[in-house]
């Protein structure tokens, strides 16, 4: 209880830690386990290639991939040893410890009999990944097996039975692994060749590298085997000290040095290299936020190397409000919360003020942000030539749309030429905009597709109201004209769109989608070309927001955008609407219809400050930073009417603020963030973070120890007064 309570200091923090974060909700759930048709990689681990050298496959290979996998190495001679060490591991009650976590281990991350679901129901261990515990089953292992190795060095006699059971077990665990090996290639190299697609290595040379990685660990398995066998042969120390060290270097050069050239230890500077472009990066935006559009983008723990500051990060480290806001503003992706799309209301919240993407057109605050255009998916619905125009009918769902995108093949030909295009009331046939496209400007390989941006000069207010848009070509030649892309599947994602623009607008985001449901927009999408209706629609998308970004600098592949409506990361507001509950907060920030620039959602105001700001005229007032450090902010405010200083900041208890002074409530804002009330006039604004939990557990931490220092102290004053009467009897001499 001591030892407990010495380390409060460190404890009560982690607790309100994970009270705050996701973390057990992030890794509930039961574990992937390995694949038990990998075994024979336990005695081979580069059977199926190695990426630090010219033997290799593919990423997946072995599945899930190499290093998941072969974590869980130890080594043929480990194994042999600790299987050995079995046979007494009654003996010691360590020993027994660690013969029964290795065994509870395997069964554990193999699933055996259903044995990872049961012991998943272990608090604690449900949330432990399989790729993260691998260390217990190594240490766990390697221990048995020195328990096998003191036990012969140890052994008072030959013991020429255990000798002969050693030679018996390494021979049968060696020809089973070669046997298992052997049938694991043929199976391994048809599923690179047939699902991976992978057609870069040869199978024959392949087999040859695979082979002489077999035979090479099987020599240096039966040379420590034979050593291990050895040492119950002889009495002679120093003979037996020489077999032991023969064991010792064949299961390092089996383990250690094999995966010497796998991922070496070197400086950080090579693991986050400062490249021209980085540089750059980091001189345009400074402390601003970024977002990295896609899965291409840097590591999750880039805001501590590099200093960019991502508005992602690891799934261990999210706070919970945190994480589900970005989730429902930038898309569900893998635990590095890679930014794949967002809204414009989004990079608002978290105040992104600049954006990198790969591609012209920014996947924020579109239609269809999710919707993968696979080519596979997609079809060309014929060349764009007189008489064969096409029209395209539809309904945006939001608001201020800026631009649509088209996607098109010129089918490897250089084009000539105008496409034009306008854009129609469907109900009443009004022209709301045209414009033209330059078929020179495009061209593409065979037919791969191509992003066609028809931008708007003016934002159009046109939610909810059906739209044509027409293309024609009135010049074009048949083979040197431009064919649009349609996919047939469209109904399903244009519903899903739809429904979701609905839920937003009744403030439930969050509700469940019964797609089989036609929405009632659904059936003012159709394609036409010529008279025809076809199947499917064009593969089209709408931008609420593209206009919004500026181009910075282009760092190819990557271009730099501004985001010219962005807030920075802390702004003032001057209206508010109150929450009443979590829930309510949530579905409040993420309708379309707050204004975040000038509006707060809060929970826990005070109602009356809050009525009385719907009174007060809207104003922009400049956030003046005296202070940006990661625990201590500072800031000064000049207002000519009360309003709330917003951060973007995750609200995390701890945070405490004075506002001139005075002790001010950090409350809960726009669901995951900080704001704090703040008066008219000039005002300074302190933000420190100053944990209790870390006050309160430094003086139990503390007052344990001087309780730890106080009970030694008294047991070794009680042992001495004890021990002093037995010194001075007559016959203690």
């Amino acid at each position: 209880m001591i030892a407990v309570g010495i380390t409060a200091f460190q404890t009560l923090p982690f607790l309100e830690y994970l009270r705050a974060s996701r973390l057990l909700e992030q890794r509930t759930g039961v574990q992937t386990p390995l694949l038990s048709s990998t075994w024979p990689l336990q005695f081979f681990p580069s059977l199926l290639g190695n990426p630090s050298t010219g033997y290799y496959l593919h990423p997946s290979l072995p599945p899930p991939d190499f290093e998941t996998t072969n974590l869980a190495y130890a080594g043929a001679l480990t194994l042999l040893l600790a299987l050995f060490s079995f046979l007494f591991a009654r003996r010691h009650w360590a020993h027994g410890f660690f013969a029964a976590v290795s065994v509870l281990w395997l069964a554990y991350a193999y699933d055996i009999l259903g044995a990872g679901r049961i012991l998943g129901l272990i608090p604690g261990l449900h949330i432990a990944p399989i790729n993260r515990s691998q260390a217990i089953w190594l240490f766990a292992l390697a221990v048995c097996a020195a328990f096998a190795l003191q036990r012969a060095l140890e052994s008072d006699r030959r013991r020429l039975g255990l000798a002969a059971t050693g030679v018996v077990a390494a021979l049968g665990l060696i020809l089973v692994a070669r046997w298992g090996a052997l049938r694991l290639l043929p199976v391994a190299y048809r599923f690179a060749e047939q699902f991976l697609g992978q057609r870069t290595f040869d199978p024959v040379a392949s087999r040859v590298d695979a082979l002489a990685h077999v035979d090479e660990l099987t020599a240096l398995f039966a040379f420590g085997a034979a050593c291990f066998a050895l040492l119950w042969c002889f009495q002679n120390a120093w003979i037996r000290g020489s077999l032991a060290v023969g064991v010792v270097v064949a299961a390092y050069l089996g383990t250690g040095n094999l995966f010497k050239e796998y991922n070496p230890l070197c400086e950080n500077s090579h693991f986050f290299p400062v490249t021209p472009s980085i540089e750059v990066l980091q001189q345009k935006v400074g402390h601003d936020r970024l977002v990295i559009l896609g899965e291409d983008t840097l590591p999750p723990d880039t805001n501590m190397a590099y200093g960019l500051r991502l508005i992602s990060s690891y799934d261990g480290l999210w706070i919970r409000r945190y994480d589900r806001l970005f989730r429902a503003m930038f898309g569900e992706s893998n635990n590095w919360r890679n930014t794949l799309h967002g809204t414009a209301r989004g990079l608002r919240l978290f105040g992104v003020d600049w954006v990198l993407s790969k591609d012209e057109w920014i996947p924020i605050g579109t239609l269809f942000p999710d919707v993968p255009m696979e080519r596979r998916r997609m079809e060309p619905i014929g060349e764009l030539v007189p008489g064969a125009p096409v029209a395209q009918s539809f309904t945006p769902t939001l608001p201020r749309m800026q631009a649509i995108r088209l996607l098109a093949t010129t089918h490897g030909r250089r084009l000539d030429g105008l496409a034009l295009w306008t854009l129609e009331d469907a109900a009443t046939g009004e022209q709301l905009l045209n414009g033209t496209v330059e078929c020179r400007d495009y061209w593409t390989v065979a037919d791969e597709p191509l992003s066609v941006i028809l931008r708007f000069d003016e934002p159009l207010n046109v939610a909810g109201r059906a739209l044509t848009l027409r293309l024609e070509a009135p010049d074009a030649q048949p083979g040197r004209a431009l064919s649009l892309f349609a996919r047939r599947d469209a109904d399903g994602y244009v519903n899903l769109a739809l429904w979701r623009a609905t839920n937003l607008r009744a403030l439930t985001p969050e509700l469940s989608i019964d797609n089989t449901v036609p929405h009632p927009d659904l059936g003012s999408w159709r394609l036409h070309r010529g008279a025809e209706r076809l199947e499917g629609q064009l593969c089209l998308d709408v931008s609420y927001a593209l206009n919004d970004f500026e181009l910075a600098e282009s760092l190819p592949p990557f271009d730099l955008f501004r985001y010219k409506r962005g807030l920075t990361r802390w702004h003032t507001v001057t209206r508010a609407v109150a929450a009443e509950s979590e829930e309510r907060a949530f579905a409040l920030t993420v309708a379309p219809t707050l204004d975040v620039a000038t509006t707060v959602v809060l929970e826990g105001a005070d109602p009356a400050e809050v009525k009385a700001a719907a009174e007060l005229p809207e104003e922009i007032a400049p956030v003046n930073v005296l202070v940006d450090l990661a625990t201590r902010k500072r800031f000064e405010v000049t207002r000519r009417s009360p309003g709330w200083l917003v951060l973007t900041t995750p609200w995390f208890p701890g945070w405490k603020a004075r506002v001139n002074g005075r002790d001010q409530p950090v409350l809960h804002a726009n669901y995951a963030f900080g704001a704090v009330r703040i008066g008219a006039g000039t005002s300074t604004i302190d933000f420190v973070y100053d944990p209790d939990s870390l006050r309160i557990g430094g003086w139990i931490s503390l007052a344990c120890l001087g309780a730890g220092v106080l009970l030694v102290g008294g047991l070794v004053l009680i042992r001495r007064r004890g021990l002093a009467p037995m010194a001075r009897s007559p016959g203690s001499g």
